[in-house]
């Protein structure tokens, strides 16, 4: 048993803490031992290492991942005052403690340096986060043990969930590395590859008699609309630590070898009786579509999607599940950072064929956790894995772009910006900056803005950045913006910058061919919902926030008409749908915003004026995002007592809404996650210990999350009705549907606007009619309600 240390007094701690000489918990023949930094104010008072909220978020991954066989302690034993970092010699005070506690420990395989004190007392080293979660050799004594760095997990509470997910891979790894399994290239599979006819007859053979394999690519880049891009490689996978590789462009195939190959591999891949797995498939199978003229048909497991689904937004790359699934984690290494790029065939078709043993490995290893989960694997047949076909189509047929238009929108943003530099410098504040500093003002630099408005303008800081410095985001120039010219000004300016950046860089350079192709995602956002890359179009500014008309570039194809879907205030439906708030159902039926506004206002619907409904339309939607009424306050312009009336006001009529945002809190508060309609969980470590924004994100989450399912499910209804018709979805922007219609298949809008509403209640036999609008026009900024 491991002693405590009560009369330890070679530093001065000792002399304010509660807890002189913390022990090792755990059991001295345990094979594992964690090192964390130093006792805080819960392990101080009960005398236990790791019981704070960080120890609590480290031992429920640890339990997560069956790791159960550790013992724990600290570099230093005691608290150091206002939860500083120990110094050095408090460390060298108690560090031999820890040597003495390792060396009782008979059965000791592993040590965990828990965040950057431990590994600098055990190593010397520093840069927790670059090496967390690697395996080092350590020598202690007469024995050789392992040590494994890992990020300190008040690190990844700080880092609101960004580095959650990467936080559960490394501890993912303890079982692997106390086994000796973590890496090794004795892992590597038997790979053959195809290189002669008589092999390409084989394989073919192989994969008629299959029931489903795993397949890979490689290619030549990124972007297979590129004018050189080429499909270097196939690989496919049918069983574990085997992989065919079958190189296209490498091995001196004849013409009629090669047509003789496409034809049998058209007849495999759009066979749909034959299942397909990938990791990523959309790329995949957006190459095939696109170079080879192959429409993969049978997609039945993603290997990303599946983590995504598992355990969240994260480590869903296949390097990353490399380390997670098997013992062949840093294999990329073969090829360095871009496979694309490399010349050596053996080695490519190496990493291909790892690639393809890989993704039907991890498919083996989530086949068993999503059964367990039978509403997940539902989402996942059902819904996820279709739609991510739907959305590979829309990324293949793009839409068209007025190139015309995008160069005059250029140039109005351009001008629009120097026009902004240019009263920017006339202010008197900017002046002084540049006189004091003897340099030209850059609206670029935060550095810049904080100097002037807290040195020069004296304004008060609002918040600070991670590093501590003062905030100058755009929720804090907002907060300015109505006393200082200046940071009113910036606002303007960073928005026609983002739209510059973002946008019209993005559509110029899509000139040559006149179509985007944004790249969709399903696994980017922590609530389900889908987004956008390359442009980011699900972030196009519309109505009167598109000063630049930026939505008037996206134009029809000849012979059609574009023609938006919109499911009609979505999410406040779905919220009154989950919280079973009647009244707000009925006040959906005819006009919500009305409605609240006769509400807040006193007044009879019928005395409502346009600017209280508008007024009232802030109210809905801001209460149900958890706008605070300091929040609603500043976004109306009134005082912050109204505000909170108005928010008491729609709580007493919509007391159902009330409920379920308290309910939801507590659950979450009590078991650490929510859930959707649809199955998806959203986790949230220590969350009682969160701010008002994590308590805001739990109560959307299965709001925003279910709204999103719907809209991916009539996506996927929509998509089977165009099917052999001229008509093509062309996007998908969170709440809506954008279609290119052919003229001659008009009336198809009818009918997908039937299908849309009988989908959403259908998906989730919801009791109200979910209510779809519909817009066409030859341009997206220019549409019209279709009658």
């Amino acid at each position: 048993m491991f002693t405590s240390y009560p009369q330890c007094k070679d530093c001065d701690l000792w002399k304010n803490v509660k807890s002189i000489g913390t022990a090792t918990v755990g059991s001295e023949t345990s094979t594992i031992l964690f090192i964390g930094e130093a006792n805080g104010r819960d392990e101080d008072a009960c005398g236990v290492p790791f019981v704070g909220k960080s120890g609590r978020l480290l031992r429920d991954a640890l339990e997560k991942f069956g790791v159960i066989d550790f013992a724990m302690t600290n570099t230093c034993r005691c608290r150091p005052p206002n939860n500083r970092p120990p110094t050095p010699k408090e460390i060298a005070a108690c560090i031999h403690y820890t040597e003495e506690d390792r060396d009782r420990m008979p059965n000791l395989r592993l040590m965990i340096a828990v965040g950057n004190i431990a590994l600098r007392a055990l190593t010397g080293k520093q840069g927790i986060t670059k090496v967390s979660g690697e395996e080092w050799g350590y020598q202690a004594l007469d024995k050789q043990l392992k040590l494994m760095p890992l990020m300190h997990p008040s690190y990844v509470l700080q880092s609101q969930d960004k580095e959650l997910e990467r936080f559960y891979e490394h501890v993912a790894r303890i079982p692997m590395i106390v086994k000796g399994t973590l890496s090794g290239e004795d892992d590597f599979g038997t790979y053959t590859v195809v290189d002669t006819p008589d092999k390409f007859v084989e394989l073919i053979a192989f994969l008629q008699n299959s029931r489903i394999f795993a397949y890979d690519i490689e290619t030549t880049g990124l972007n297979p609309r590129d004018p050189d891009s080429q499909v270097r490689t196939i690989q496919v996978s049918w069983d574990l630590r085997t992989a065919w590789i079958l190189p296209l462009e490498t091995i001196p195939w004849t013409d009629e070898q090669r047509d003789t190959i496409l034809v049998e591999l058209k007849a495999i891949f759009e066979n749909k009786k034959i299942g397909k797995i990938g990791q990523n498939i959309k790329f995949d199978n957006l190459w095939m579509k696109t170079i080879l003229g192959i429409d993969v048909r049978g997609t039945i497991w993603d290997t990303k999607i599946v983590e995504y689904l598992l355990y969240g937004k994260g480590s869903t790359g296949l390097k990353d599940m490399a380390w997670r699934y098997s013992r062949m984690g840093g294999y990329e290494k073969l090829l360095g950072d871009r496979p694309d790029k490399v010349e050596n065939d053996e080695t490519l078709w190496k990493y291909g064929g790892i690639d393809a043993d890989l993704t039907f490995r991890v498919y083996k290893a989530q086949l068993p956790k999503i059964r367990k989960a039978p509403s997940l694997d539902h989402l996942l047949h059902t819904l996820l894995v279709p739609a991510s076909d739907v959305l590979m189509r829309m990324e293949y047929h793009g839409i068209r772009i007025d190139t015309e238009r995008v160069h005059v929108a250029n140039q109005n943003c351009e001008e629009l910006i120097a026009a902004l530099k240019r009263q920017m410098s006339s202010l008197m504040e900017v002046k002084a900056f540049e006189d004091a500093e003897e340099i030209e003002f850059n609206p670029n630099s935060h550095q810049q803005i904080a100097y002037i408005l807290f040195k020069i303008c004296s304004l008060d800081p609002i918040k600070q950045t991670e590093k501590g410095h003062n905030s100058t985001d755009k929720e804090v120039l907002e907060r300015y913006a109505t006393d200082s010219k200046l940071a009113a000004l910036l606002l303007d300016y960073s928005s026609y910058e983002q739209m510059r950046k973002t946008f019209l860089s993005e559509l110029l350079s899509h000139e040559r061919n006149g179509r985007i192709h944004t790249t969709l995602w399903l696994t980017e956002t922590t609530t389900g919902r889908t987004s956008s890359k390359k442009p980011n179009m699900q972030n196009m500014p519309k109505g009167d926030k598109d000063i630049l008309e930026l939505r008037k570039c996206f134009v029809s194809d000849e012979g059609y008409i574009l023609a938006e879907a919109d499911m009609n205030q979505h999410e406040l439906r779905v919220m009154a749908e989950i919280a079973g708030d009647q009244a707000m159902m009925e006040a959906l039926s005819t006009d919500i915003h009305t409605a609240t506004a006769s509400i807040i206002f006193g007044i009879p619907p019928e005395e409502v004026t346009g600017e209280q409904r508008r007024e009232a339309k802030t109210v809905n939607f801001g209460i149900i995002y958890g706008l605070t009424p300091y929040g609603l306050s500043q976004q109306l312009g009134i005082p912050e007592s109204q505000a909170e009336l108005w928010i008491y006001r729609f709580f007493e009529k919509y007391f159902m809404t009330k409920r379920y945002m308290d309910a939801t809190s507590a659950f979450c508060r009590r078991y650490g996650y929510v859930e959707a309609l649809s199955g998806r969980r959203r986790y949230f470590p220590s969350y009682e210990e969160f701010d008002v924004k994590k308590i805001k994100e739990a109560i959307n989450f299965p709001i925003q999350s279910t709204a999103s399912d719907i809209l991916l499910y009539n996506a996927i209804g929509v998509d089977k009705l165009l099917r052999g018709r001229k008509s093509f979805l062309v996007l998908e922007v969170h709440d809506s549907l954008l279609l290119n219609i052919h003229r001659s298949e008009i009336s198809l809008i009818d009918e997908i606007r039937d299908l849309m509403c009988g989908y959403s209640k259908q998906f989730l036999n919801f009791e109200s009619e979910l209510k779809v609008d519909i817009k066409v026009g030859e341009n997206w900024g220019e549409m019209e309600d279709y009658k």
